[in-house]
C-alpha cells in the first residue's frame, strides 16, 4: 500500500512539473503599444494575376488600442467616434465600406500612389486598426473595395506588425470599356415633286413654240415691207 501511494505521489510531482516547464510555450505574446508598423498592398490582375500598377489609396486610422488590465479592444478615434458603426468581423467587406461611408472631413489620412509593380506602402503607424480606401483607379480598372486592416495582426501566436495585405477584394478588375456613341442619323433630302418638274418643262416648251411661230408670221411682214419700198 505504501509502495502505491509512493508512486502516486511520483506521478503527481513530475505532472505538477511538466505543467510549470510547459506554461511559458502557451503563454500568449503581449501587444507592445509603443511600437509602430507598417502596411504594404499589394494589387493584381483578378484574370491575369499580374500587378497592377498606377492610382493612388489613402489610408484611415479608425480605431486605437485600448487597454484595460488584460484586455485589449479597439475604441474609434479619427472622426470615427460617432459613426453608429459597431465594430464586429474585421474581415466583413460591408464593415469596411460602412465606415468608407462615415469619413469625416476633419479625419486625417495619407495617400500613397500605386508603384508599377502594383504596390503602396505605408510606414511608422500606431497600433491600432485601418482603412484603406482607393481614391484613385488605375487606367482602365475599377477601383477596389474598402477594406480594414489591424497593426499587429496575429499569425502562429506571435504579432507581426510589419502587414503585408492582400485583401479578398484587392483583385483589381478590368473596367469594361464603354460603348461608343451612336452617330446621329443624317436628315432625309427633300423628296423632289415630278409633276412640278414636269409643268416647269412644258411651260418651257410652250414658250418657245409660241416665239418660233410669231418669228415666222413676222417674216413675210418685212418681206412685203422691203418690196414696196423698193417699187417706189
Amino acid at each position: 500500500m505504501k509502495s502505491i501511494r509512493k508512486r502516486l505521489a511520483a506521478v503527481l510531482v513530475a505532472l505538477t512539473l511538466l505543467v510549470w516547464c510547459a506554461a511559458p510555450a502557451f503563454a500568449l505574446e503581449v501587444v507592445d503599444l509603443s511600437r509602430t508598423g507598417s502596411i504594404k498592398v499589394s494589387l493584381y490582375d483578378s484574370e491575369t494575376s499580374e500587378a497592377v500598377g498606377g492610382g493612388t489609396l489613402t489610408l484611415y486610422r479608425v480605431a486605437k488600442v485600448q487597454k484595460d488590465n488584460a484586455n485589449l479592444s479597439f475604441v474609434y478615434t479619427n472622426g470615427f467616434e460617432d459613426c453608429g458603426v459597431e465594430l464586429g468581423d474585421l474581415s466583413e467587406g460591408e464593415l469596411a465600406g460602412r465606415l468608407a461611408e462615415k469619413i469625416a472631413a476633419t479625419a486625417e489620412s495619407t495617400t500613397v500612389e500605386i508603384s508599377d509593380f502594383g504596390t503602396a506602402e505605408f510606414g511608422d503607424l500606431e497600433v491600432g486598426l485601418y482603412l484603406v480606401v482607393q481614391t484613385t483607379a488605375a487606367e482602365n480598372y475599377n477601383v477596389i473595395n474598402p477594406f480594414l486592416v489591424s497593426v499587429p495582426i496575429q499569425e502562429n501566436g506571435s504579432y507581426v506588425y510589419d502587414v503585408d495585405a492582400l485583401p479578398k477584394v484587392g483583385t483589381a478588375a478590368k473596367k469594361t470599356p464603354e460603348p461608343p456613341d451612336t452617330p446621329d442619323t443624317p436628315e432625309t433630302p427633300d423628296t423632289p415633286n415630278p409633276a412640278k418638274s414636269a409643268t416647269g418643262d412644258t411651260m418651257n416648251v410652250t414658250l418657245w413654240v409660241v416665239v418660233a411661230i410669231a418669228s415666222c408670221a413676222a417674216i413675210p411682214a418685212v418681206v412685203v415691207v422691203c418690196r414696196r419700198r423698193t417699187s417706189r
